[in-house]
């Protein structure tokens, strides 16, 4: 009787202990299941610090991408407005204009391929460079060092093809590009295309729908960062009193729009931007870019794509 007694305190303390042996193990389990769950939530935070960082980061290179696009909009007859909105916190197109000389100004319009910070980054670096070669174009005038700006304005093309092709070779982006001089001393206009869509030029002194008066500068070229060795071609246009210059980037074919309630969704194409600046031959450039803008509800949309717009007056 007594080894029966033994023997069952000895099963009831043997699972006393198995029965501790699975707690601890349980406990041990639940304290690597918390410890875990606290690295989770440590690293959840650590990316939400770092993603909550980078998005201001990227707002903020965002406004000094925009910061350093030209704020002046009157040099002296010529009146200027421009529109821009990138698909994403940073885009990558650019512009610049400046006056240069004495009745002479520099122009340009910029699309980098692809979209991204990568994009932007060359953008910068792009107009950057543009605006160092209106510092070169100053400085050739007021010393009278080079006086043919055609030449000028081919060698800055060529430069920037070459520079790409071999310093920034790393990069797989190429850009488009039109720059351009207007001289309002002879009433012309000096251009470069380089991939980019056509530029127009409007008459805007005798506006009538009625008449032709949007011109489409029929001209073409290699976009930068493509060949090697690539030719390009400066081309001579008038541009007298009474003109309008309009360049845009890509974009804004791209974007589809209602062109009313009764009619379906269609895109943006050529003949509807010449449409629209027939029609708008009466209003300001400034007064142009909001209707445009209002009209195809570009700052109230995503887009796919960057969009920018360039319109010159010559008053």
């Amino acid at each position: 009787m007594n080894d029966l007694s033994s023997d069952t305190e000895t099963n009831r303390l043997l699972l006393t202990e198995a029965e501790l042996t699975q707690k601890v193990i349980a406990l041990e389990a639940q304290l690597a299941n918390a410890q875990r769950q606290i690295k989770l939530q440590q690293q959840a935070r650590d990316l939400l610090f770092k993603s909550s960082k980078l998005h201001s980061d990227l707002k903020r290179a965002a406004y000094l991408q925009k910061g350093i696009l030209p704020q002046e909009k009157d040099l002296d007859c010529l009146k200027i407005e421009w529109f821009y909105q990138s698909s994403d916190l940073l885009g990558g197109d650019t512009f610049d204009y400046a006056k240069i000389g004495n009745g002479l100004y520099f122009f340009c319009s910029v699309d980098i391929s692809g979209h991204g910070i990568s994009a932007a980054l060359l953008s910068m670096y792009i107009h950057n460079y543009f605006r160092n070669e209106i510092r070169i174009f100053k400085n050739s005038i007021a010393s009278k060092y080079d006086t043919n700006l055609s030449n000028r304005l081919l060698h800055t093309i060529v430069l920037i093809n070459e520079q790409m092709m071999e310093t920034l070779s790393f990069v797989d982006d190429y850009f488009t590009t039109i720059v351009g001089l207007i001289n309002t001393n002879t009433n012309q206009l000096e251009l470069i295309q380089a991939g980019h869509p056509k530029p127009y030029i409007v008459d805007i002194q005798t506006p009538s729908e009625s008449q032709e008066n949007v011109t489409i500068v029929d001209i073409s070229g290699i976009p930068i960062g493509m060949i090697a060795d690539a030719a390009f071609e400066v081309t001579k246009h008038d541009f007298p009193k009474g003109s309008r210059l309009v360049i845009s980037s890509d974009g804004i074919f791209d974007v589809f729009f209602k062109p009313s309630n009764k009619k379906p969704p269609q895109q943006f194409s050529e003949q509807c931007l010449v449409d629209f600046l027939e029609k708008s031959t009466n209003l300001t450039a400034k007064k142009f870019i909001l209707e445009l803008d209002e009209y195809l509800q570009l700052s109230n949309n995503v887009h796919t794509d960057d969009i920018s717009f360039l319109v010159i007056d010559y008053q």
